[in-house]
């Protein structure tokens, strides 16, 4: 009765996420990106999630395909909702159910801000990372204090939608 009690306290109550909220959640939850506690976990809706420009004549994937779709390629900088999407999922699995009507499935994901080439060697040396995307993550952990103990899972329920044109 507690935990349905508070449900409407989580960030993710209402199915999406800010960033300012996954921020919010990873540093009230440090080191349980390995953890199967669904209390850890947030919920997301895909059906509100926005994937900026990304449509059915983009998306690398074949009707029927599953495969990783790179969302820093396609967010609109000046939507507050693709931004927050793009945060929260970065280069995700997802499955193009129906080039039709743009469905789409997602999986589940880490909401974390790993880097993904930037070693140890260049960190420590000072060396700022060299791909697009690590340097994103630098700044951000930067900005927002986060580290590798930070993240968390990230639950996809329902179906998304792409541009079909």
């Amino acid at each position: 009765m507690n935990h349905f009690e508070n449900l409407k306290t989580r960030p993710d109550y209402d199915g999406f996420v800010t960033i300012d909220e996954g921020v919010a959640w990873a540093k009230d939850r440090p080191n349980t990106v390995g953890n199967n506690d669904p209390n850890d976990a947030l919920y997301l809706d895909a059906s509100q999630l926005n994937f900026g420009s990304l449509s059915v004549d983009n998306i690398p994937l074949s009707v029927g395909q599953t495969g990783n779709v790179n969302l820093f390629d396609h967010v609109n900088w000046f939507n507050s909702e693709s931004r927050a999407t793009t945060y929260a999922l970065g280069n995700t699995q997802m499955h193009l159910v129906n080039d039709k009507t743009g469905n789409v499935k997602l999986f589940q994901d880490f909401y974390d801000w790993d880097y993904h080439n930037y070693p140890q060697t260049r960190r420590t040396s000072g060396q700022l990372p060299e791909s697009k995307r690590d340097r994103l993550i630098y700044m951000e952990r930067r900005r927002s204090g986060v580290n590798d103990t930070h993240g968390f899972k990230v639950h996809i329920y329902g179906s998304g939608t792409i541009k079909t044109n």
